[in-house]
């Protein structure tokens, strides 16, 4: 047994240390012209994002490692502010990048794009789709798509009158603003859309209950209530929606990907809400994640990893980093699900529907392998 065990963490071992390796190899600025064989990779790799951005810098090595591709890659750290991202940007440049990962941040995009000029192509880790366009495109999970998914899910099962709750914060404000522009042409009204503070403290636990009492007064007039929150605020706002007796017992109660959280089985009064969420090997890619690095990983780190694979795919099938390329029809296949990216900047993923129960969470509705032209 003891034998076994030392030759499992000597694997492990080993696994870690040749990504580390090809962390480590990567620290100097070489300098050379434009080629589709040079990656750059702009995160933040220092500042108050470092954790982040040392994690996904990590996902991109095993990505790096599972593809087994012969891309030359370069990190460049954006500091995570505008003038890093901008300092970074111009690294690349010099050191002739073909393709640019990054930067995390959206509001970076412009700055990364100045550091750049007009030229290569930028995926960016963002959800900011307000930066898409111009040779930059948005591979973040966005509120948009997942709205999109349990909309025209409820649409679907009939309803037809929806209600919003909404934290007031850059994910509950996309998702509200892409509801309410998208319910017409799915054949749903939004009859009302509170928002409320996402603070802690005695005024943003009054900002949430003046918010669901507001809901509650329309009780009558809704059969579906989205909320694009998630943990202990969704728990809270939801306890108080059922308090002020929007009913979740007819399946009233819908969500985003931030409802995908095991820990809500124990609210009552989400006993029975839908909502979208990924599908595809992240389980697999998060097991693999755990046994190289001893960590979980973030959900933003599956989203560096695809990013490589895919810049390997590309490369593999002697497709350049251009936007036809990445424009394909079809798309492609990730751990975080089927997935295309479109010539308006944006990214489009396949998302299951599941169910909150008091037994855990299960899917209702496939996410689908392909997509309906």
């Amino acid at each position: 047994m003891r034998i076994l065990k030392f030759i499992f963490l000597s694997f492990i071992a080993f696994i870690l240390a040749g990504c580390e390796d090809f962390i480590d190899s990567l620290g100097s600025t070489p300098i050379g012209p434009p080629t589709s064989n040079k990656i750059a990779i702009l995160l933040p790799l220092s500042g108050a994002l470092q954790p982040v951005g040392n994690e996904m810098r990590k996902a991109i090595a095993l990505a790096k490692q599972d593809t087994g591709t012969n891309l030359e890659v370069q990190f460049f750290d954006t500091q995570g502010s505008a003038e890093g991202a901008t300092a970074a940007a111009t690294q690349a440049k010099t050191f002739g990048a073909g393709f640019v990962l990054g930067p995390l941040l959206g509001a970076n995009i412009d700055s990364v794009r100045a550091g750049l000029g007009d030229n290569p192509v930028i995926l960016a880790f963002s959800n900011d789709v307000t930066k898409a366009g111009s040779n930059n495109f948005i591979f973040g999970l966005t509120p948009a798509n997942s709205a999109r998914r349990i909309l025209q899910y409820a649409a679907a099962q009939g309803k037809t009158s929806i209600g919003i709750l909404f934290p007031e914060n850059d994910f509950g404000r996309a998702a509200t603003t892409a509801a309410t522009t998208m319910a017409p042409s799915m054949g749903l009204t939004i009859v009302i859309s509170e928002g409320y503070s996402p603070s802690a403290g005695r005024d943003g636990a009054a900002s949430r209950q003046s918010a669901a009492q507001k809901v509650g007064t329309q009780r009558e007039n809704i059969d579906g209530l989205f909320i694009p929150d998630g943990g202990g605020r969704l728990r809270e706002v939801a306890s108080l929606a059922f308090f002020y007796r929007v009913d979740p017992r007819s399946d009233t109660y819908l969500g985003t990907q931030l409802m995908d959280d095991t820990s809500l089985t124990t609210e009552p009064a989400l006993n029975g809400a839908k909502f979208s969420a990924l599908q595809g090997t992240l389980a697999q890619f998060e097991s693999r994640f755990a046994a190289a690095y001893g960590s979980s990983p973030r959900s933003i780190s599956a989203v560096a990893y695809d990013a490589m694979a895919l810049a390997a795919s590309l490369k593999a099938t002697n497709k350049s980093f251009s936007v036809n390329s990445l424009t394909r029809s079809d798309g492609y296949k990730g751990v975080m699900g089927t997935y295309r990216i479109n010539a308006d900047g944006t990214t489009e993923r396949l998302m299951s529907i599941k169910e909150i129960t008091s037994e855990g969470l299960r899917v209702v509705q496939a996410a689908g392998s392909s997509f309906v032209f």
